[in-house]
């Protein structure tokens, strides 16, 4: 699972639970639609920095 740190506090709505600036964390965001109906991963934005990604290369 992918490990997430927070720069601000943040509610992570998907999971119902608060999350404290410079927390690790971990979590999977759900997919969104974009404008051209395809699914696509959550543009978090700068409050979030992803810090260790899951995806391993074979």
């Amino acid at each position: 699972m992918p490990r997430y740190k927070a720069n601000v506090d943040l509610w992570i709505s998907h999971e119902n639970r608060k999350v404290n600036a410079g927390d690790e964390f971990e979590t999977t965001f759900p997919k969104v639609i974009n404008d051209k109906g395809k699914e696509v991963d959550m543009n978090l934005g700068s409050n979030i920095e992803l810090i260790e990604d899951s995806k391993k290369a074979d």
